[in-house]
């Protein structure tokens, strides 16, 4: 492997994306209740959620790539891949190699972990699930492509967590999961906008595609508001402390988004600072939320 072949495997990682793996399960772990003496098993837990975002990253980028819509989607910071494979596609075998291997790796770490925590096998089966068939499948069925993310990141890896750390307070979990849940739907439903037209020749069909923008936009507020809502919610009936409300600092963030959606539609890619918002409130909420909870024991 040359340089440039290793540097693009590399890239199809999608390594400035991963920090969201670690923010959703901090979130899990924060919401657990858990013990003062943590559990090594957390430990796996970290290692094979972050090889399960990069082997779906990785095929993602390898069959986008290998559909031909890597070569046509106009990339922005957020959406349309690494463009990694396009420039160098003498690494995409290796690319796909390595996806396989860190799924290999997640499938191993799992049998592991359900070994010790039954509920996990039901987990991690529908997350092997997801990371497989997510670009080839899951992509053109409208509302599966639509909460796919959110169930893995916000229902798979915050209750995982919660399971491993110690699941001692399962309604504050339940919260946990359906923020981050709704926020990643949101992430990664906004980074569509821009692809439309590609995605729709390139045989996709999610909400966008089969709905339309509107359909796509009332989604997003209704999830925006709906993270809101949950966020007082928990706090006003004694679930969370009353100090999560000062998440709704980093989610405002969102409001920016929701704006420029409203206002560019699927032209959002000249708004590139509102997918970026976007991004930020993603992944600041729950660690703000997280914080809360850590320092409220």
């Amino acid at each position: 492997m040359d340089a440039s072949t290793f540097t693009t495997t590399l890239k199809t990682t999608r390594p400035p994306f991963l920090i969201l793996t670690p923010v959703c399960l901090l979130m899990g772990f924060a919401a657990s209740g858990y013990s003062p003496q943590l559990n090594p098993d957390l430990i796996w837990v970290v290692l094979g959620a972050l090889l399960a975002h990069i082997s779906v990253n990785m095929l993602n980028e390898y069959q986008d790539f290998k559909s031909g819509l890597d070569l046509v989607t106009d990339r922005t910071p957020f959406s349309g891949g690494s463009g990694g494979l396009p420039e160098h596609p003498q690494a995409a075998g290796w690319v796909l190699a390595g996806a396989v291997l860190s799924l290999l790796c997640v499938v191993i770490i799992g049998v592991y972990l359900s070994l010790a925590y039954p509920a996990l096998w039901l987990l991690g089966g529908i997350g092997v699930l997801l990371v497989w068939f997510y670009t080839s499948v899951i992509n053109r069925l409208p509302y599966l492509c639509l909460f796919a993310p959110g169930l893995g990141f916000g229902v798979l890896m915050v209750v995982g967590t919660a399971i491993v750390a110690g699941l001692e307070q399962p309604v504050c979990v339940a919260f946990g999961a359906a923020v981050v849940f709704l926020m990643v739907n949101n992430l990664l439903l906004a980074n569509q906008f821009p692809d439309i037209e590609a995605d729709k020749a390139h045989g996709r069909e999610h909400l966008l595609i089969r709905y339309g923008v509107s359909a796509g936009i009332r989604a997003f507020n209704i999830m925006t508001f709906s993270v809101a809502g949950l966020i007082v919610m928990a706090a006003m009936s004694g679930v969370w402390p009353q100090w999560v409300l000062l998440a709704l600092i980093p989610w405002a963030l969102t409001l920016k988004t929701l704006t420029a959606l409203n206002q560019e539609r699927e032209n959002i890619a000249a708004a590139p600072d509102a997918l970026g918002m976007n991004v930020m409130a993603t992944l600041l909420t729950p660690v703000v939320l997280a914080l809360a909870l850590l320092l409220s024991r």
